[in-house]
């Protein structure tokens, strides 16, 4: 019963948006809200407020609400490519290991809404040790008083600065803090897959004097950069990041997982744990349209647990709680990754489990070709996985497969 009302709630948000304040997507190449960029933090932006609430008046017409609800994302983030001219300048990518990427995840829940507080608590907790200052909640963005006094009463004036932007990924455009470039300098200097929720959250911290909610929108604003990027899993600043969801391998929605994490924590701080868990469950009904219901229980997950925490970490501010106990909780596990071993050769995914048998397994498998459309039909199977067992599964399509997604279910590796 939850579920159907936070369904309807949805398509009536989405309805309400895609009215009279809508404007043609597929034209106007030129309109300045693609092209602004703040230069530096700024919460008496007026230009920009305006922009951003045009933008999201533009941003919710109804070609474009249809092709989200009907699993055509894809189309959508290749019109934006060409209107975000920045993508054109900034990107760098990492070569591919195999032409086709096989993503593994499993349906088991990767951490606790507690683990997940007290790893980022951790990082409060060494800031003030390190460097003997207090960490700060910090101001959330608003709309600028100009804006709000000149502004009539509107559905994007109600949905508030910070949520608006986040929705549209566009928070580095309208949210700057000028600390994103050097905490991307920093990410690139490490190494591949060892960059961990705990570490960028106290780098960006020391970037940010303490401030706990410019640390992390300054992490969100980061990933919203690239959220349109074309195979975004590729790019070299993503390559750098830990895997949060996957357990069973290496190549999980890793951009996914850390985008979303990032951008409801941010949400949490401002706007409390009830509020936040109401977005991202609607966030998630959004995401299961766009992909066309597509498994991801990992990110589901975050959406659910994320925003809730971020209230958390500021409550235990405002109160003045001693974090200097959370100094060593890092319950985000680090994964060591070997559990399966999966690749897809010449129309076969073949699949083996390198620990241990696992029995019995409910997969779902998705192919997507290289625009990131969806090209199959769900293919559910169950199969025992004996340990050292190659198992084949024929997926041979007329379309160029660049992505296939597999989600476990029902059997998990023993101690994960």
């Amino acid at each position: 019963m939850l579920f159907k009302r936070m369904l309807l709630t949805f398509i009536c948000s989405c309805s309400l948006y895609a009215s009279s304040e809508s404007a043609s997507y597929e034209s106007d190449y030129d309109l300045e809200f693609y092209k602004y960029q703040q230069e530096s933090l700024n919460y008496n932006d007026y230009k920009g407020d305006v922009l951003l609430a045009e933008f999201r008046s533009h941003f919710n017409n109804p070609d474009r609400l249809v092709k989200m609800l009907t699993g055509r994302l894809h189309e959508l983030l290749e019109i934006d490519r060409e209107k975000f001219t920045f993508y054109n300048d900034e990107l760098e990518y990492a070569t591919r290991k195999n032409e086709v990427v096989v993503n593994v995840e499993s349906t088991q829940k990767p951490f606790s809404s507690n683990d997940l507080y007290e790893t980022l608590a951790s990082s409060l907790s060494r800031y003030q040790i390190e460097t003997g200052k207090s960490v700060t909640v910090g101001q959330c963005h608003k709309w600028s008083k100009k804006f709000q006094d000149e502004t009539p009463f509107s559905k994007v004036k109600v949905m508030g600065k910070l949520l608006a932007a986040l929705s549209m990924g566009v928070s580095s455009q309208y949210l700057r803090t000028g600390k994103e470039e050097r905490l991307r300098d920093w990410i690139l200097t490490q190494d591949d897959r060892s960059v961990t929720l705990d570490e960028i959250f106290l780098k960006s911290l020391y970037l940010n004097d303490g401030n706990t909610y410019l640390s992390s929108l300054t992490i969100e604003n980061l990933l919203s950069r690239y959220w349109r990027a074309k195979d975004r899993e590729d790019l070299k600043i993503i390559r750098k990041l830990s895997s949060i969801t996957s357990i069973l391998n290496e190549n999980g929605d890793i951009f996914g997982s850390w985008y979303h994490l990032w951008g409801m924590v941010t949400y949490g701080m401002c706007y409390g744990g009830v509020k936040s868990f109401i977005i991202g469950s609607l966030e998630t009904i959004g995401s299961h349209f766009s992909y066309w219901f597509v498994p991801e229980p990992g990110q589901d997950h975050i959406n659910s647990i994320s925003g809730p925490v971020g209230k958390k970490l500021v409550r235990a501010i405002k109160k003045g709680k001693d974090l200097k106990e959370h100094k060593n909780k890092v319950n985000i596990p680090t994964y060591v990754f070997g559990t399966l071993h999966a690749e897809y050769i010449s129309g076969r995914l073949n699949i083996t489990s390198l620990k241990e048998t696992l029995s019995p397994c409910h997969l779902m498998i998705h192919a997507f070709d290289k625009k990131g459309a969806r090209i199959d039909d769900e293919i559910y199977f169950y199969k025992t996985f004996k340990k050292g067992e190659v198992k084949s599964f024929d997926i041979e399509k007329e379309e160029a497969i660049s992505k296939i997604q597999v989600t476990f279910d029902k059997c998990f590796p023993r101690g994960v």
